[in-house]
């Protein structure tokens, strides 16, 4: 496995490994997309959200859950980048956060019966039915799939180890 090299404190060389430079830079696409998510949740908001039973009483907390999620990834990207002295437990406990949110995203906004039906008709809607089977399991696989390489040796090693002086 390819080792980046970066300086911590006075002399210390720390070799990151190219997996958690790339987990790194995923947590800052899913913080771009949950700042998405906030403003589709804002325009949700704005319109009255998907039902009026019951709905307005859970504006607030819908509107700004993705925003403190996306907040809560950059700060953890930026913490694997930086080697802080935390950022194992915090990316950890940001995957599980992450797939606790989007259960309850895809129940909020009833996914899970859509998620695999496939449209008939128009060829245009069938692609569509099959991006959208694609793209739907994506924060799952994402978030289950980094804390799986962050619970093996190599970034487990790489964030619980004293930097080394040269």
């Amino acid at each position: 496995m390819r080792e980046l090299p970066y300086y911590k404190g006075e002399g210390a060389v720390v070799k990151r490994p190219i997996g958690v430079t790339v987990v790194a830079w995923l947590t800052v696409l899913s913080g771009i997309a949950l700042l998405f998510i906030f403003l589709l949740f804002g325009v949700v908001a704005v319109v009255g959200g998907p039902y009026s039973s019951g709905t307005s009483a859970q504006l607030l907390p819908i509107f700004y859950a993705p925003l403190m999620l996306a907040v809560f990834a950059f700060s953890v990207s930026f913490m694997m980048l930086v080697r802080a002295k935390y950022a194992w437990h915090s990316a950890m406990i940001f995957w599980i956060v992450f797939v606790f949110f989007f259960i309850w995203y895809y129940n909020f906004m009833g996914v899970w019966r859509y998620m695999l039906y496939l449209e008939s008709g128009d060829p245009w809607y069938q692609y569509l039915s099959i991006a959208r089977i694609l793209f739907l399991p994506f924060p799952f696989v994402y978030a289950i799939g980094c804390a799986i390489y962050f619970s093996t040796k190599t970034p487990k090693e790489h964030f619980l180890r004293e930097a080394t002086k040269q």
